[in-house]
C-alpha cells in the first residue's frame, strides 16, 4: 500500500537562509517516487531525496514536495533527513538540523497466489481469507477454463483459500489443502514485498447431497421455509441455509465430508430439528464423499 510523506523545512531565523539543501535517506524497504512531476527543486538520485531553495525568509515554512512510498516488507522503517544552509547566522551546527522518523509498515507491497487446479473446476469460485478476516474475504478470482487461477495484488498477511465451485459441478466446497473447514486450513504466508506464491495443484471429493421437504399435516407444501444446515462441531453459524420452492423442497449440494445437523422453520412459525425435540436430540446426517440423503421431511 503506498503511502504518502511530505517534505517541508522551516527557517526559525534569525536571517534568510541562503542555499538550502534538505537530504533524505531513505531505506532500502521502500520503493519511491516524487508525487508531483513539475517540482523541479526535488529529485531522486539512488537512495536519497534532495530538495533545494535559493532561499528561505525567516519565520517561514516551505513544503514543495511530496513522496509515493512503498514498502517492500512488513516491519518498522525510519527515515532520516538532513538540512544545510550557506547563511552561517541559520546554520551555526550542522548536526543540530538533522531528524529521523520511525514507521510501522503494517501493508507492504501487494503480491500474487497463483496456483492450478483439474481442469474440470473451471468456474470454481476461489476465495482468500486473511486471518483478521470475518465472513468477507479479501480477495477472489474465479478458476479459468485451463484450471490456473491468480489472486493477484492483495496485500501481505497469512490467507486460508475456499475453492467454492459451481452448481451442478459434482464437487464439494474445500478449504486448502483438503481442509474441510476453515480452522483445519493450511495457512498460505505472503511476505508483502511484492513476490508471488504458487500452491500444488487443488483437488476436490465428490459432493455430498441433502434434499427433502417442509410439508403441512395434510402434505401440502410449505413454501419460502427457511432450512438450515449445521456442522455438529460448529454451534452458532451454519454451513448453508435456503428457502424452500414452491413446492415446499429444498435441496443442499456440494458438501464436503461430515457431520450435519438440520434445522427448519416454516414462515410465522417456530423452528424443528429434525429427528429431534432439540439439536442435542437431533439426528445426526454422517455424508462422505458422494453420498445422496433424500429421506429428510419436516412437518409443521
Amino acid at each position: 500500500m503506498p503511502f504518502a510523506f511530505n517534505l517541508g523545512v522551516t527557517n526559525f531565523g534569525p536571517a534568510t537562509a541562503n542555499d538550502v539543501l534538505l537530504t533524505v535517506d531513505i531505506p532500502p524497504t521502500l520503493d519511491i517516487a516524487i508525487d508531483d512531476p513539475s517540482l523541479d527543486n526535488c529529485e531522486h538520485v539512488d537512495t536519497q531525496v534532495e530538495c533545494r531553495w535559493d532561499s528561505i525568509l525567516a519565520g517561514s515554512f516551505r513544503t514543495d514536495a511530496s513522496l509515493l512510498l512503498t514498502a517492500r516488507s512488513l516491519g518498522e522503517v525510519r527515515l532520516t533527513a538532513s538540512v544545510t544552509s550557506s547563511t552561517p547566522e541559520v546554520d551555526p551546527d550542522v548536526e543540530s538540523n538533522q531528524f529521523g522518523r520511525t514507521m510501522s509498515v503494517l501493508e507492504a507491497v501487494p503480491g500474487d497466489i497463483r496456483g492450478s487446479t483439474e481442469p474440470d473446476l473451471a468456474g470454481t469460485l476461489v476465495l482468500a481469507y486473511r486471518d483478521r478476516d470475518g465472513y468477507v474475504p479479501t480477495a477472489f478470482t474465479v478458476i479459468g477454463a485451463d484450471g490456473q487461477f491468480n489472486l493477484a495484488d492483495i496485500p501481505g498477511g497469512r490467507y486460508r483459500l475456499l475453492f467454492y465451485p459451481p452448481a451442478g459441478s459434482g464437487y464439494a466446497l474445500e478449504w486448502t489443502f483438503d481442509q474441510r473447514t476453515r480452522a483445519d486450513a493450511d495457512r498460505i504466508t505472503l511476505r508483502g514485498d511484492g513476490s508471488s506464491r504458487v500452491i500444488g495443484e487443488q483437488r476436490l471429493e465428490a459432493e455430498a447431497t441433502v434434499t427433502g421437504s417442509v410439508e403441512s399435516p395434510s402434505g401440502g407444501a410449505i413454501p419460502a421455509a427457511a432450512v438450515a444446515l449445521y456442522r455438529v462441531e460448529s454451534p452458532w453459524v451454519p454451513l448453508m441455509w435456503v428457502k424452500t420452492d414452491t413446492r415446499g423442497g429444498f435441496r443442499f449440494d456440494r458438501l464436503p465430508e461430515g457431520r450435519y445437523q438440520i434445522v427448519a422453520t416454516p414462515p410465522g412459525g417456530s423452528s424443528r430439528w429434525w429427528g429431534g425435540p432439540n439439536r442435542a436430540g437431533a439426528t445426526v446426517l454422517d455424508l462422505g464423499p458422494g453420498d445422496e440423503i433424500t429421506a429428510i421431511t419436516f412437518v409443521f
